[in-house]
């Protein structure tokens, strides 16, 4: 039986009830004046995680010696932001107002950071909008150092892989201004060396290089707490033989076990079934399903094949097959697989083929789009439409933004760069297995964008 309550609220979640290490971590990196990135796969907790910094209390431990503890900016790159340079900035300095209101700052920085905040939302040039952000982290730390920030930047991985260089660059940048006044804190679901490797953004992507945490799966007394605030939020009782049901299949997944639990709440007579005929039975469960699925299809097809091998006691891959280079993803997906019967046997019934994608495919004669196999031409709008018939007759190849707004609009001018990417992210969300992974419509950074030629 299918539930339909949304999967856990990380906000809401009570924040300094698990992942206790890895928080200590991320205090411990700030309070010495570091930079840090914590990486983690989807509904692993990164963002309760992060948000617990606010917290008074683990605010005085990020604090350097003789320090008072430092203002935590939240930036949630999902929160309307693109990836232009005028939007990031936006968003930052929204939430750095927010920050500077609640902590206190009400000696005139607040009303400066405020001023150039609305010049940002007045319609700046991309140079304009760094100079005011810029002058806005200055107006908070002074000459003095009066504030130290910490800027959160979390669900980064879409702003990272897609901005220009040039605002990353100034974030390098000011933080080499200000010193261990300035730190920035990134969550992302692959280490940032995995998810940009150019020239122009190295020396940003190098401030975590050295201090990046890869979140573990959950300890058995975290997983028992989870379902203690699952109870008193959603009321989904559970025995102690389902609860010890449940955290043994999730195997210290945050998403997993909240998936799990709101089925048990509805089949408690899986409690009397053997292990195997639990799995069977939960993993038909739409959400169930759709959570395994959402965590497998990160991976390329040769690592899903090794994944596969390795659970079936195979070994290595087939020496037909060169060995992938491991990620990040394959190492802590595994790491639940070895704990989670339930998450294993899903890996061994998934069909390789299904992440053998054969991409796009446009007749552009009649119009018609496919996406493996499969008409799509009228789950489309007009513009998704000429988008993708535009990418196809250029496919392997980079379309600029100009050349993209010329198609779609008849004209290049008045068409801002948040506009393009609203329409590809539109597209994305209608081809692509993961949309924020994307593997058929490329960003090439600073250019445009590519579609991938179809495969076969």
């Amino acid at each position: 039986m299918s539930t339909s309550r949304p999967l856990f609220d990380e906000s809401a979640f009570p924040q300094a009830a698990i992942r206790h290490e890895s928080l200590a971590y991320v205090t411990r990196c700030l309070s010495i004046g570091q930079c840090c990135a914590v990486v983690g796969l989807s509904n692993t907790g990164k963002s309760t995680l992060l948000r617990s910094l606010q917290r008074p209390s683990a605010r005085v431990r990020c604090a350097q010696p003789g320090r008072s503890a430092p203002f935590v900016v939240f930036v949630d790159a999902l929160d309307g932001a693109v990836p232009t340079e005028p939007s990031f900035y936006e968003l930052a300095l929204r939430r750095l107002i927010q920050s500077a209101a609640e902590y206190g700052a009400t000696d005139g920085r607040l009303a400066d950071v405020t001023r150039l905040h609305a010049a940002v939302l007045a319609g700046a040039a991309p140079l304009a909008c760094r100079a005011y952000f810029a002058q806005a982290v200055h107006s908070l730390i002074g000459t003095n150092a009066a504030y130290d920030i910490v800027i959160v930047l979390d669900n980064f991985d879409d702003l990272l892989c897609e901005l220009d260089a040039a605002p990353l660059r100034h974030l390098r940048a000011l933080r080499d201004a200000y010193g261990a006044r300035l730190s920035y804190v990134l969550a992302t679901t692959r280490p940032p060396d995995e998810l940009r490797r150019d020239d122009a953004t190295y020396e940003f992507i190098e401030l975590f290089q050295v201090y990046t945490h890869h979140l573990p799966p959950l300890t058995s007394q975290e997983s028992e707490t989870m379902l203690d605030y699952l109870y008193a939020t959603t009321g989904s009782v559970l025995s102690p033989a389902l609860r010890e049901l449940a955290i043994g299949l999730a195997g210290g997944h945050p998403g997993l076990l909240d998936r799990i639990c709101r089925t048990l709440v509805q089949e408690p007579a899986l409690a009397t079934v053997d292990e195997a005929d639990a799995v069977s039975r939960l993993l038909s469960e739409p959400p169930i399903a759709a959570e395994c699925s959402r965590l497998i299809r990160g991976l390329s097809h040769d690592e899903l094949l090794l994944l596969q091998r390795s659970v079936s006691g195979q070994g290595s891959t087939p020496s037909s097959l060169p060995p992938p280079r491991p990620s990040a993803s394959l190492s802590e997906l595994g790491a639940y697989v070895v704990r989670s019967p339930l998450l294993r046997a899903f890996v061994t019934a998934y069909h390789t083929a299904d992440v053998q994608r054969s991409g796009v495919r446009c007749d552009l004669e009649t119009g018609q789009i496919w996406l493996d196999g499969q008409e799509i031409t009228l789950e489309l709008s007009e513009a998704q439409r000429r988008l993708l018939r535009h990418l196809y007759r250029h496919q392997g190849r980079v379309c600029g933004q100009q050349s993209i707004a010329e198609v779609i609009w008849d004209t290049a001018d008045g068409v801002s760069p948040g506009a393009i990417y609203e329409l590809v992210k539109r597209v994305r969300q209608k081809i692509e297995v993961d949309w924020r992974d994307p593997r058929l419509l490329i960003t090439v950074p600073g250019e445009g964008y590519r579609l991938e030629s179809p495969q076969g």
